[in-house]
């Protein structure tokens, strides 16, 4: 009772771009292996969260991971892969497409995936994208782990390997 769920409508009424239901998509330019790609992702929901005492909120983008992609593509680059799109969050994250898009001040990325083993290495793969650092825009959890326990209080990992909740 003391956060509050502030859905995709809301979200999107106070976007200072028209959304009328279409999906969440940003779009940015990264470098791969030396070339300039255009890439996009689209979560599959945006939420946020509203502490109803201090009123500060936090938003979120939701990845649901089934495992039918890999993680790392080390073959050819031009396919899809989680670390590629993982890329395309972070550098969306800091060209500030959210702020454009959508408004928003800041926001996360909340992936649940099949394993813990396939948590591991997508952090693994975040860290190799920051040289090493991490970091927190990204937050990890597998089904298991998710379906035993309430999501506001679940352990969720950083892209730094830390346990953290999202309402922290």
């Amino acid at each position: 009772s003391d956060i509050a769920l502030i859905d995709r409508r809301e979200i999107f009424e106070s976007a200072p771009k028209p959304q009328h239901d279409r999906r969440v998509r940003l779009v940015v330019k990264v470098r791969i292996d030396g070339a300039h790609q255009l890439l996009s992702v689209d979560p599959d929901e945006l939420f946020g969260l509203r502490d109803q005492a201090t009123g500060k909120a936090s938003y979120f983008m939701l990845e649901r991971d089934r495992g039918e992609m890999p993680v790392h593509r080390r073959k050819s680059k031009d396919q899809t892969y989680y670390a590629k799109k993982m890329l395309a969050y972070h550098e969306a994250n800091r060209a500030g497409e959210h702020v454009q898009e959508l408004g928003l001040p800041s926001f996360r990325v909340l992936t649940v995936t099949t394993s813990r083993a396939r948590v591991e290495q997508m952090i693994e793969a975040q860290k190799e994208m920051t040289d090493g650092r991490g970091s927190n825009l990204f937050l990890f959890i597998d089904d298991a782990s998710l379906l035993g326990s309430n999501p506001l209080d679940a352990q969720w990992m950083t892209g730094k390997g830390k346990p953290v909740k999202i309402t922290e």
